[in-house]
């Protein structure tokens, strides 16, 4: 995704939030679709003494089902879910539950981080 705002204020800021109109549309707040968003810190916060040893490849791992659920989910309305494999079926259930409990926050929620 180009534009000029996010690729001018990228170098500024600490990455790149991406929303999205469908999440929106979903009731899934904030909208963020983290598959172009991206985190320039990331990596330098992340690992031994701060975060879990394998943080990045479970990270990693996540964002790789989501992509997959995201293309299952394109290929469910050409094909129809009568045509999806049990795997296919297992990355739309995923995707579902990445969006609804990760992906999306309360109005009021708050979350502290050490």
């Amino acid at each position: 995704i180009t534009h000029p705002i996010p690729d001018l204020t990228g170098y500024i800021t600490e990455g790149q939030i991406y929303v999205d109109r469908q999440l929106h549309n979903r009731q899934i707040y904030p909208p963020v679709n983290v598959l172009p968003s991206l985190s320039r810190l990331m990596k330098s916060a992340i690992g031994e003494d701060m975060t879990r040893k394998d943080h990045a490849d479970v990270s990693n791992q996540l964002y790789a089902c989501y992509a997959i659920g995201k293309d299952v989910q394109a290929m469910k309305a050409v094909v129809g879910e009568e045509a999806l494999t049990p795997d296919d079926l297992l990355y739309l259930e995923f995707l579902s539950k990445f969006e609804k409990n990760f992906i999306s926050q309360g109005q009021f929620t708050t979350y502290y981080f050490r």
